[in-house]
């Protein structure tokens, strides 16, 4: 990696999960604690949708790692079970025993902390327009900046749909891009999301995979670019700094204070 050093980041930085290293992932407190560092742009989290249409904030498709509750419905998905039945248990003791009061926060109890010069990098998980649908009720009812709320989307063909509901929020293409991608598949699908109404692209932070040229082609198509942690190799300082020299816009880190703490030394 031959990046520039650089004193202070040019790329935003947002806290996977929430501070989810010290924290329990994707809980009140973990968000909280991303929101306390000044620097730090906001906080990534993600979205399901309960049996009783209720939207929560939970990574997985069950409750079966990060909750304490009987197996049978710990290995049921959380879009088969409803919201009173997902509150009665905690979500935090795996972590550590100080945070066994955590449950699973709701959509709408998130978005009451979020400040007014934060972000939410949302990250929706198996997509449906009634999710949509209940996504922009929930947001009627405050008055964000335009593009506080990043949305993530894997299924492009939902692109159009939350840009036309949801015309206040920034969407992103989220790919799982591999070290066997290749370039013209990328370039490929850069014009496919363009064309659908899309901000930007967000892809795991894989610096065999984002040079300085594909940064610049994205931008130069009026496209962001967000990278997030896909394995701890890619959390590293050098590649925090590989990233910022590049021009990429954004970094989902699991440690961004660590980010922090390494360009202000």
């Amino acid at each position: 990696m031959n990046a520039k050093l650089t004193e202070k980041p040019q790329m935003r930085l947002y806290a996977h999960r929430g501070t989810s290293t010290s924290r329990p992932e994707n809980t009140v407190d973990a968000i909280k604690k991303a929101f306390y560092y000044p620097e730090i742009s906001g906080c990534e989290v993600d979205i399901r949708i309960t049996k009783d249409k209720k939207l929560i904030i939970l990574h997985d498709k069950t409750l079966a790692r990060t909750g304490n509750l009987p197996q049978d419905l710990a290995n049921t998905p959380v879009s088969k079970l409803n919201l009173q039945q997902i509150k009665k248990y905690e979500v935090g003791s795996w972590k550590s025993a100080q945070f066994r009061h955590l449950r699973v926060p709701r959509f709408k109890k998130i978005l009451k902390l979020l400040p007014s010069d934060k972000q939410y990098i949302l990250d929706l998980k198996d997509v449906t327009m009634e999710m949509v649908q209940l996504m922009k009720y929930a947001l009627s009812e405050y008055c964000f900046k335009q593009d506080q709320i990043i949305c993530l989307v894997t299924n492009h063909k939902f692109i159009p749909y939350i840009k036309n509901n949801l015309p206040q929020v920034k969407v992103l293409y989220l790919q799982f891009l591999s070290d066997s991608t290749k370039l013209s598949y990328q370039l490929a699908s850069l014009i496919k999301v363009k064309s659908l109404g899309a901000d930007g692209v967000s892809w795991p932070a894989n610096p065999t995979l984002i040079n300085q040229a594909l940064v610049d082609y994205l931008h130069g198509l009026q496209l962001e670019i967000g990278v997030w942690v896909y394995k701890s190799e890619s959390d590293t300082p050098e590649n925090w700094n590989y990233m910022n020299g590049i021009g990429v816009d954004h970094f989902t880190s699991n440690i961004p204070s660590g980010c922090l703490n390494y360009w202000d030394r």
